[in-house]
């Protein structure tokens, strides 16, 4: 008998799990579950509606104090099923529950025109990660690449 093992057809299994995501509020929820995940005490959220090239854009801007990531924990954040959270609460804060645990929440920012991530652990060079037209790109068919750069 031969032995087959399954594949998964990465774009495709992407877009799906993208389109879970119906509603814009679904951005909000998952930007503050992320920063409680990562033991943000203060967030700061900011949505402008804005005219561009004739039509109304939404641009949102989250920025909490929690611990942060690297560049290689970026690169889990934009990975499917990747999850990747602190196995101990930070020094002096007290444990937490976690609420995303599989990796496709954070897909949810796929299906943006376009996505920057700043962000620093406090222990490596502050990272800048940018994907530009996420959405565009799944619709084509393809995983969306992102310029992930160091700051030094």
């Amino acid at each position: 008998m031969a032995q087959y093992t399954p594949k998964v057809k990465e774009a495709h299994a992407f877009l799906e799990i993208s389109q879970d995501f119906t509603t814009p509020a679904e951005i909000f929820r998952e930007s503050i579950a992320n920063s409680l995940d990562a033991y943000a005490r203060r967030l700061w959220l900011r949505a402008i509606v804005e005219p561009v090239r004739g039509r109304e854009t939404v641009f949102i801007d989250l920025s909490d104090d929690g611990i942060g990531m690297n560049a290689d924990t970026i690169k889990s954040f934009l990975n499917l099923s990747d999850s990747v959270k602190p196995k101990e609460p930070p020094a002096g804060k007290p444990a937490r529950q976690m609420t995303g645990y599989k990796g496709h929440g954070t897909k949810v920012y796929f299906n943006s025109e376009s996505l920057e991530v700043v962000s620093y652990d406090g222990t490596s060079a502050p990272v800048v990660c940018r994907m530009s037209d996420p959405r565009g790109e799944l619709a084509d068919g393809k995983v969306p690449s992102a310029d992930i750069d160091e700051l030094k």
